[in-house]
């Protein structure tokens, strides 16, 4: 008799997990060791800040959406305290700002702002793929797989979703749930650059120096083969 289980996704947090050895990164992608910079808090007022610190700036107080950050986060090149007045910083990738005794430099963020756009996936009326319009020039197809979308205005606004494809020609976004309600032209969000955990992931964010994962382990075909006397292993053909 064949008994077949269902388990939802939750299922993952009742399980114990120690040190392994793996090709995936044990990092979850913008945390602590990891160090990717996804989420950079807001810059403070006279505030401490050390050489390598990461922020991002908003052109208004309160920032109303992820737009007002123009897609970019600064750096800090030369530690110092922030001044009490913001002074006005220089969106420009690779121009720097002095604020109070500190100089932070912009650079691209990972987290793009974004908003539905008209278009056949739109009109559609699909709550997984729709049409945007988004500022990436590096966002070649699958740039933001794996990423995630959180939504800003519209009847989805809170709400976050895993993005499964993204194709640049046409500019549609696919995610990996339906969202509760369509989305719509104007509805606007943030949605950042996702990671597969593999080596190619760390190296398209520059980050491998961070990396938690064991490329060279041999897989399964070495492990479960026969040896051919010389002490090397055999490859499995294609």
């Amino acid at each position: 008799m064949i008994q077949i289980e269902l388990r939802s996704l939750t299922q993952k947090l009742q399980q114990l997990m120690g040190a392994y050895y793996s090709q995936v990164c044990q990092h979850s992608l913008g945390d602590s060791k990891c160090k990717v910079p996804i989420k950079p808090d807001e810059v403070q007022r006279t505030t401490s800040y050390a050489k390598g610190d990461v922020v991002k700036v908003p052109d208004t107080v309160p920032a109303p959406d992820s737009s007002a950050y123009h897609d970019r986060i600064f750096t800090c090149t030369t530690p110092g305290v922030t001044d009490s007045v913001a002074p006005s910083y220089d969106y420009t990738v690779g121009n720097s700002t002095t604020d109070g005794t500190a100089v932070f430099i912009a650079s691209e963020a990972w987290t793009r702002a974004g908003v539905v756009a008209a278009g056949t996936q739109t009109t559609a009326g699909n709550r997984k793929s729709f049409n945007v319009t988004i500022t990436e020039p590096r966002a070649v197809d699958d740039w933001f797989a794996a990423g995630v979308l959180t939504w800003e205005t519209g009847n989805n606004a809170g709400i976050s979703t895993e993005v499964k494809h993204w194709t640049q020609t046409g500019a549609v976004m696919q995610l990996r749930f339906s969202t509760p309600f369509v989305p719509q032209a104007g509805d606007k969000f943030r949605v950042y650059k996702g990671c597969n955990l593999f080596l190619s992931g760390c190296k398209g964010f520059n980050n491998v120096i961070n990396r938690l994962g064991f490329d060279n382990i041999p897989g399964e075909i070495a492990i479960r083969g026969y040896g051919i006397g010389d002490g090397s292993v055999p490859v499995a053909s294609s």
